[in-house]
């Protein structure tokens, strides 16, 4: 496996794009934040000045910034998680996490899909770059999720065939061929699943799209 493939600089657009999708949700995370806070520096306000403040709903904009905290929380774990995947050239991962993970991301990406999620209880271990395999996933999730009605969700499921790991999205959109026009897979999934020896396949009238991976163990 060909983990330490050096991949062109062109293909830190992907990790620039995961970024500004998380960030984007950190801003709207801050801004509900700001904007709840102003209402209760209002209801402060109208306190002071002898007003009545109705209890349960100081308790609701407190119960929001509680809320919004801690999704801010989640996000910069996320970003934090991101960032050091580029730490190491290969080191050994857990693929379902770094799926699990991915899947989670995922959700800040625009146009994205509810994720069921179907993951083997072995480890799936893989040699690898972990900002590769996130490439390599990202590309995957973006050609599954489009076309997709907002309601309509993406089964990802994760098994071992001996030593081969075998990650199906499934539930994908038939599209029509005006919007076929962007080829899968784009150039920076290409060279991630180059580097990673790994093999993909997409079947869009069947709404299936395969990976296969050589990983370090096998069998369920």
């Amino acid at each position: 496996m060909n983990a330490t493939l050096r991949i062109p600089f062109e293909t830190l657009h992907t990790f620039g794009q995961m970024n500004v999708h998380l960030t984007h949700e950190l801003q709207n995370v801050m801004a509900t934040i700001s904007e709840t806070s102003g209402l209760l520096e209002d209801l402060a306000a109208f306190r002071t000045s002898g007003g009545g403040v109705d209890p349960a709903r100081l308790e609701k904009l407190l119960r929001r910034i509680g809320e919004e905290a801690g999704r801010g929380q989640r996000l910069v774990s996320r970003i934090n998680s991101l960032a050091h995947s580029t730490d190491a050239p290969a080191i050994r991962l857990d693929l379902g996490r770094v799926v699990r993970f991915m899947a989670e991301v995922s959700s800040c990406f625009p146009k994205s899909r509810t994720i069921r999620l179907d993951i083997c209880d072995r480890c799936v271990a893989l040699d690898a770059a972990p900002y590769t395999v996130q490439q390599l996933l990202y590309g995957c999730l973006q050609a599954a999720f489009r076309g997709l009605a907002p309601d309509q969700e993406v089964a990802l499921s994760l098994r071992m065939e001996g030593n081969i790991c075998v990650l199906r999205l499934s539930g994908l959109a038939k599209l029509a061929a005006a919007d076929q026009e962007e080829p899968f897979p784009d150039r920076p999934t290409a060279l991630a699943a180059e580097a990673l020896d790994a093999t993909l396949g997409l079947d869009r009238d069947a709404g299936i799209l395969t990976l296969h991976l050589q990983c370090v163990t096998g069998g369920d």
